[in-house]
Parts: C-alpha cells; structure tokens; sequence
C-alpha cells in the first residue's frame, strides 16, 4: 500500500528530482495544483491569472519512509519565509504549499510547520491545504533534470546528495538514569555550578538511530570557536571552487591582526609573513587561532557566505553573523553565531560521508584528528582504540564561569564504525562536564 502528499517548492524541475532521489519515494509527478482554470497549460499558468501552484505529486512507500521525513527533507528544499517566490523564480505559481488528500495527515504537517517557525524570526508563508485539484503538466515538463542534466534548477547540488543520502532515522530522547544523573548532578554542585535544564545539548548519530540527550537536539546553543569547522567546510568549497591550492600563500602584516585575541600566529611574525592557506586552516582548526580565522574569512567570504553554503547544503540551524573580531570587540554577539546538536552532528555526518571527494576535506579531516585543544572534554571519554576528529569552542569568561564549553566531532570506533557528536554546555567552570555527557552517549 502506497500513500501521496503533495509539495509546492518553486519550479518543479529541481523539486521533483529532489524527491525522487529519496530512497523510499516510488514514484513523482509534476503539474499545477490548487488552482481555479481546469487543465491549463505552462503558458496558461505563467499569466498568473490561474491560481496554481507549480507541485510535485509524491508516492511513497510509507514501509520504508513516513510523512515526517518527508516533511523534514522538503524544508531543507526550501525558504518558507519568501512569498511566491523560490529561487531566482518568481511568481505565484512558485509559491511553497504542502498539500494534502488524508485529512489524518493535517496534524503531522502543522505540527512540522510550527517547529520549523521556530527556527526563523519572519514569518513562514507556506500553505497547509487540502488538495483540490491537480493536473499533470505536459510530458516535456516531467523528470526533466533526466532528460536535461544541465537544465535549469534552482536548487544547489548539494541538495540533490543530501537527497541521495537520506535515511529516516530512528530518534531516541535519553537521559542519564536517575542514580547516574543524581551522581553527577552532585558531582557537579560540589563543583560550584547548578545544573539547569537544557543548559547541557548533545546529540549524536549511531547508524540509523539519532539520538537526543535531555530533548536538546533542536535548541540553540552558541558556536564559540567551533564555527570554525563550518568555517572550513566553506573554505574548502571555495578553495575548489576557485582552483586554489592549499600551498598558495598570502602576505599577512602584524598590523593588521587584533593584538589582544588568542592568536599563536601572532608571535611567528615580526613584521610580515607568508602563510599558506593550509597554514592558516590548520591554526583555525587546530589552535583555534582567532586571527586566522578572521583571515579566512577575508580571503574566502564573509560569516554570510558561511552560512548561506550551509543552507544550500541543507543545513538551515547553523547560523553566522560575526567574525572573531566582531565577537571579542562585543562578546554579546556571540549569541548570534549559533547551532542546534542535531544540524552539527549532520553536518559532521555529511563531512565524513564526503571527506574523500576533496583534498581540501581530506586534508581538514587529518587536521581534526591531530586537533590540540580540548584534552579533557570527548577524548576523555573515547573507549580504548577509539579515534577523534574535533574542534572545540569555549566560550568568553565571567569570574570563574566560562560562558559556554562545547566540543564537536567524529568518533570512529575500533570496528569502523563513526559516531558524530555535538556536545554544547553553557555556564559552566570545567571541561570535564563534556566528557561526561560524552561517555553517557558512547555507552552501548
């Protein structure tokens, strides 16, 4: 037995690929739904006098995958802040609706709609309607990113990976047991420091079973210095986009460098030097040097360019504003630049699963498994054999009590199986707090 849902999300030539690359999708189907003209044609529907919605009809094998994931994968299709409007696209016909023909799947659709509203500050403009109507669009219209690998398509190829890749995952919200949580939570007092709800967020991917420490996967943490692994992820996509070696080297004058931030590359220089762009990702990622961030910045793009790769990747809660510089002059906008556990641990996912088609994800993948900070926080928690690539963040201090101390990575077993990890603290007054969530969650 089959079922259907319906998904307007701008053209749907890159809409219905989308889709149909999910494992679990049996069939699609473009065409113009919810209209008021019966039957119209593409130039019909492109006056904007017709009503319809260009839509991709979806049949799914609710054996293999459930209307949740579904649901979950569209969002990462889409901006449902933009008002007919996807893309370059514009008009009413690209407007974004979800449409239904089982009224029992109303409550899962606005109950996914008002999470996602949670993740924006302007409002969420898409449509949650029965399906009226709907009506095939003309045969050169269907699978036409097959018929045209070079056609036209307003969603990233990123995407069409992240499709590829998809699995419904099994989520399972853990807790340490009462006597393990009450241990801690006196280990911890006796440490000076109260513990809060949500004040500890940690999520970590086992295969296909996701798991969600204390219901924290999808709050909001700051990043601290672990943005600069997204940072780099970026970096990577613009060194390969460019054709930018790794050994290219530009000048960097002592001047120009914040002075009073946490920089080694700070005492390497006299008055000028050369670094490599290897240079300066390894002191990012492994040093966690500020100013060798900020340079990647200025060299590769803006905190903006970081995150709008991100969200054409898939990856909408991971979110940069500002730069280290910008933070350290006005450390309150550290609030800013955020994550939630669940859209870290996959984008650590998705760096693992495609570290090898890169040599600049290569090499930031052998920079994390020799990273030089964090000693005391997940690799003390690792079991015997295990492995670690991670970066760290620590947040700005307050008397004793650090804003924030999270630790982010991938852990490959022994047997070759790779666990990524996300593990988020605020206010606390030692690091070992991460190694004890960490060996919670690595426990069989």
């Amino acid at each position: 037995m089959t079922r259907e849902i319906y998904f307007a999300g701008g053209c749907f030539w890159g809409t219905e690929h989308f889709f149909k690359l999910i494992d679990g999708v049996i069939d699609t189907q473009v065409g113009y739904a919810n209209g008021t003209v019966e039957n119209p044609s593409y130039e019909q529907v492109c006056t904007h006098k017709t009503g319809h919605a260009e839509t991709v009809k979806v049949v799914y094998d609710p054996e293999k995958i459930g209307l949740e994931f579904l649901l979950d994968m569209y969002f990462k299709a889409i901006d449902p802040t933009l008002q007919d409007q996807q893309g370059h696209d514009v008009g009413p016909q690209y407007r974004t609706g979800i449409y239904y023909t089982d009224a029992a799947d109303l409550p899962i659709i606005e109950k996914r709609v008002a999470n996602e509203a949670e993740r924006y500050f302007k409002p969420i403009v898409t449509e949650v309607l029965p399906l009226n109507c709907f009506y095939p669009a003309e045969e050169y219209h269907q699978d036409y990113l097959d018929k045209n690998p070079d056609g036209y398509c307003h969603l990233p190829l990123g995407l069409f990976e992240l499709a590829r890749r998809a699995k419904p995952s099994r989520e399972k919200k853990v807790a340490m047991k009462s006597t393990t949580k009450l241990l801690f939570f006196f280990l911890v007092l006796s440490l000076g420091f109260q513990v809060q709800a949500q004040r500890c967020g940690a999520f970590i991917i086992k295969g296909d079973l996701y798991i969600s420490y204390e219901r924290t996967a999808d709050k909001r943490y700051e990043m601290n210095s672990v943005m600069k692994f997204p940072q780099a992820i970026y970096v990577a996509h613009y060194l390969d986009s460019c054709g930018i070696s790794l050994n290219q080297r530009v000048t960097v004058k002592k001047h120009d460098l914040d002075q009073n931030t946490w920089s080694p590359m700070l005492k390497m220089i006299d008055e000028e030097r050369d670094f490599s762009y290897g240079q300066l990702l390894a002191m990012s990622l492994q040093q966690s040097d500020n100013n060798a961030c900020d340079l990647l910045f200025k060299l590769c793009g803006s905190p903006k360019d970081v995150q709008n790769y991100l969200q054409n990747l898939g990856f909408k809660d991971i979110r940069l504003k500002w730069t280290e510089k910008q933070m350290h002059n006005k450390p309150r906008r550290s609030h800013d630049n955020w994550c939630t556990p669940r859209d870290m641990a996959e984008l650590l996912n998705w760096f693992y699963c495609e570290r090898q088609s890169s040599p600049v994800l290569m090499y930031i993948w052998d920079l994390m498994l020799k990273c030089e900070t964090g000693n005391n926080r997940i690799k003390a928690a690792l079991p015997p054999g295990a492995q670690l690539a991670h970066k760290t963040g620590t947040g700005f201090s307050k008397g004793k009590t650090l804003r924030g101390i999270n630790d982010v990575g991938i852990v490959v077993m022994p047997d070759g199986d790779f666990y990524p990890i996300a593990i988020f603290i605020k206010r606390t007054k030692r690091e070992e707090e991460v190694a004890e969530i960490a060996k919670f969650l690595l426990s069989p």
